[in-house]
């Protein structure tokens, strides 16, 4: 089992992910590590009042804030991109050949691997 799934897994390791999702992916790892930073952050500012805290707190949220947009932004192109092109359909067709069981297998395997951006 998993047959399916590492075919994927290797085709990604040898090719990378393709844009635009390749770059929405890096802004939903930016918005992870922006919430633990933050989260230090906040518990550094608990700890006493110092305005560089304070100012590096204030520049976090601005620094998520514009990820989030940035994120908005892409997939709001790709959404109305897919559709005018008909690039659902077409990954419709693909997804309907996988063996789903097969290919969670191994994808699920994957997904703690992931590192937040640094």
């Amino acid at each position: 089992m998993g047959a399916q799934g590492d075919r994927i897994f290797a085709a990604v390791s040898q090719r990378g992910f393709p844009d635009p999702w390749s770059t929405f992916g890096e802004c939903l790892s930016w918005e992870a590590a922006y919430a633990v930073q933050l989260k230090q952050a906040i518990d550094d500012a608990r700890k006493g009042n110092d305005e560089q805290i304070n100012g590096t707190i204030d520049e976090l949220f601005k620094r998520k804030a514009d990820n989030l947009l940035t994120a908005r932004r892409l997939l709001d192109d790709v959404l109305a991109e897919y559709d005018q092109t008909g690039m659902w359909r077409l990954l419709d067709e693909r997804a309907a050949k996988l063996d789903i069981d097969d290919v969670s297998e191994r994808w699920g395997r994957g997904l703690v691997e992931h590192p937040f951006p640094r």
